[in-house]
C-alpha cells in the first residue's frame, strides 16, 4: 500500500471525528436567497422613490404608506426610517 494513501486516510479519519463524517462533502451555496434579498431591496428602493416623490407634492399621507411598504421588504435603511419621520412631522 503506498504511504501516502495511508497518511491521508489516517487524516480522513481524524477530520471525522473532530468535524463529524461530513467532511467529505461538498455543498453548493443557493443562489435563491441571494435574489430574493436583491429583489426584495429593489422594491424597498421603489417604494422609497415614491415616498420622496409624494413628498415632492406635499401629499404626506401617501408618503407614510410608501416608506412604511419600503420598510416591509427591507428594515435596514436607516435613510427610509428617516424620511419616513419627517413625513409624520410634516402631515402635524
Amino acid at each position: 500500500m503506498d504511504k501516502s494513501l495511508t497518511l491521508n486516510s489516517e487524516a480522513d479519519k481524524e477530520n471525522d471525528e473532530i468535524f463529524g463524517n461530513n467532511s467529505n462533502m461538498k455543498t453548493v451555496p443557493s443562489s435563491k436567497p441571494h435574489i430574493e434579498e436583491i429583489e426584495k431591496k429593489k422594491s424597498a428602493e421603489n417604494e422609497r422613490l415614491k415616498g420622496n416623490e409624494c413628498m415632492k407634492c406635499k401629499d404626506f399621507q401617501e408618503a407614510v404608506a410608501c416608506y412604511t411598504k419600503s420598510l416591509d421588504f427591507y428594515q435596514d435603511d436607516p435613510a427610509t426610517y428617516s424620511n419616513r419621520a419627517l413625513a409624520y412631522l410634516k402631515l402635524k
